[in-house]
């Protein structure tokens, strides 16, 4: 019972946390070749709100598809395993800029701020 058990974490941990890992490595990268001078689309966008979600919200969840509205990306989140709702991340279309207001209050960073948190 203990080893299946243990496999089981085993299994549970290759499954999710590797391939997390390896996808996280891919966002920053992608990150990485961003260049806000002409403006910022909706995959750049989507790019910029999964590293600031997994580098300054949480590593479990996820950010949704961007949506356009005045002069944003608007990019919902969820949050936990559960994926409960949570606050939307904001992209400055014109410069990658992202605003969030989180638990301790609104999350201003730039697109270099960012691009300097994931490089550590």
């Amino acid at each position: 019972m203990i080893i299946k058990t243990l496999l089981t974490i085993i299994f549970y941990f290759c499954a999710v946390f590797i391939p997390l890992a390896v996808a996280e490595e891919g966002d920053f990268n992608e990150l990485k070749k961003i260049n806000a001078s002409d403006g910022i689309n909706q995959q750049e966008a989507f790019v910029i709100a999964k590293a600031f979600f997994l580098s300054e919200i949480s590593g479990c969840g996820f950010p949704e598809e961007p949506i356009k509205q005045s002069g944003f990306w608007v990019i919902q989140t969820h949050i936990g395993l559960a994926g409960l709702s949570g606050e939307p991340i904001y992209v400055d279309i014109n410069n990658g800029a992202i605003t969030w207001k989180g638990d301790k209050g609104v999350v201003r960073m730039t697109l270099k701020e960012l691009k300097n948190i994931s490089q550590k």
